[in-house]
């Protein structure tokens, strides 16, 4: 039996915890509205974040990374205010999301993607390096 995490559909070891919540930071709310959503991936190959960001053109995206963060930043087309619209629920202007990169993320091959108002950031791991074993010489 697979046990859930409070508040979570998915499996424990996939829930955001523990690691996944450092990388992730504590940014979910951007002056005093949500940001948007994003779901990430630890895989043997590296970690992916999928941002949604539906309605926001690929061009209209940016994607940053410097000083051992990530930053993704998204901005919307205008809505026409006049338009005759009851009800906005899309971001309203540009939105951005700050992320802490592990400290085994390669950020010198950090590529993204993006389709269907999903944008898809790839983060490589390092390799493992094995240790080398170094030889005690005589100082004699």
């Amino acid at each position: 039996m697979r046990m859930l995490a409070p508040h979570s559909h998915l499996p424990a070891p996939l829930a955001l915890d523990g690691f996944l919540r450092e990388l992730l930071g504590a940014n979910e709310h951007v002056a005093g509205r949500v940001a948007f959503p994003v779901n990430v991936r630890d895989t043997a190959e590296g970690y992916e974040l999928h941002a949604i960001v539906p309605g926001v053109p690929r061009g209209a995206i940016e994607v940053q990374a410097h000083d051992g963060k990530l930053t993704i930043r998204a901005t919307p087309a205008e809505l026409d205010e006049k338009a005759g619209w009851s009800r906005i629920e899309r971001l309203p202007r540009a939105t951005e999301r700050t992320f802490q990169l592990p400290k085994d993320a390669q950020a010198d091959q950090i590529s993204a993607t993006h389709a269907d108002g999903v944008l898809i950031v790839h983060l490589p791991k390092t390799p493992d390096v094995a240790p080398r074993r170094i030889e005690v010489q005589s100082a004699g």
